[in-house]
């Protein structure tokens, strides 16, 4: 049931990708989390990310978009995922990798934001599905 369901609501965000413009968050609403996991087929950012290819490998770009003026970062990166790109105190990016298994990842990621001594959380989620072999289980 969740494979039927993870299919159409990736049907549904690529149909809506095409027919809607890219934007990032504007400075006035404040900074979001936003992730993109490979493969997906799917190129845009949302606060909820997944896929329905079978992969041995997938990675995952959260990124903090929209806000103005300097933050620092400080990104709790889960456990069984390699850091690819970013992940640091000074980047608005971090990218994890991890392989595909028999076993389903969901996955909420925090980033903690300070800006002159006032800190935010955000969190973005990510779900990656069972492999089994060269297909989904």
């Amino acid at each position: 049931m969740r494979k039927a369901f993870l299919t159409l609501a990736t049907a549904a965000m690529a149909l809506s990708a095409m027919a809607l413009p890219v934007s990032s968050a504007s400075a006035a609403s404040g900074p979001v989390l936003v992730c993109n996991i490979q493969p997906s087929g799917i190129f845009t950012y949302g606060d909820i990310c997944d896929t329905a290819y079978a992969a041995s490998t997938y990675s995952i770009d959260f990124q903090v978009q929209g806000g103005s003026g300097t933050y620092s970062y400080a990104w709790t990166v889960p456990p069984h995922f390699t850091i690819s790109y970013g992940c640091t105190s000074t980047s608005s990016e971090c990218t994890l990798t991890i392989r595909g298994t028999m076993a389903e990842h969901d996955i909420t990621m925090p980033v903690a934001l300070t800006q002159g001594g006032t800190q935010t959380t955000l969190t973005a989620e990510a779900y990656i599905p069972a492999v089994c072999g060269k297909d989904l289980c």
